[in-house]
């Protein structure tokens, strides 16, 4: 089914249409697999505290498409362009990098099922212990990401923008994440 997301919205109920859309982080919460989230354009941050190990979690099967503008009734009819949809890591005093999320979005153990196409991914600040991945953190994964911008995030040791991770030798292809359409830029890390 069609989960609708909005900022600032509702945290109860089925996100069954436009009218009742959700918050996003709700929203992943209560999707399975084969479930489409359609997100209006606007900021969304993992959380509306101070914990900087919130992040965008991706779920097996689901398919996130930002890039609405909050009266589509088809996937075609989006615009990511026109309607910017952002991923922000600044989660506490705004402009302060120092208390950022580690990672703005992350993905363990997920296929090629798990979808993000039409967002910008930026202000993720993966220092201290973390260290890797400030705007996409990936582990042990294959998901799709497409039409994305990730800017302007940082690690203090690896992958600023990007990090990928294979722990899991088991594993044939244990992490082959796709990527069409992104654009890769201004990010910082030592390495």
């Amino acid at each position: 089914s069609t989960l609708y997301v909005a900022p600032g919205g509702l945290t109860s109920g089925t996100c069954s249409n436009w009218g009742t859309a959700c918050d996003l982080q709700y929203a992943l919460g209560i999707a399975v697999f084969d479930d489409e989230l359609w997100v209006m354009q606007g900021t969304y941050m993992p959380t509306t505290t101070t914990d900087r190990n919130a992040s965008f979690v991706l779920v097996d099967g689901v398919k996130i498409y930002g890039g609405f503008a909050g009266t589509e009734t088809q996937l075609a009819q989006r615009n990511p362009t026109g309607n910017v949809t952002t991923l922000s890591g600044d989660i506490g005093l705004g402009g302060d990098t120092s208390d950022n999320s580690y990672h703005v979005v992350q993905a363990y153990s997920v296929s090629a099922s798990a979808v993000l196409n039409g967002f910008t991914i930026t202000n993720g600040n993966s220092n201290g212990g973390a260290g890797h991945g400030g705007g996409i953190f990936i582990q042990d994964s294959s998901p799709m990401f497409a039409n994305l911008v990730i800017s302007n995030n940082t690690a203090s040791a690896n992958g600023g923008g990007v990090y990928v991770l294979s722990l899991d030798t088991q594993r044939a292809n244990y992490s082959s994440p796709t990527f069409t359409q992104v654009v890769i830029s201004s990010n910082t890390a030592a390495r």
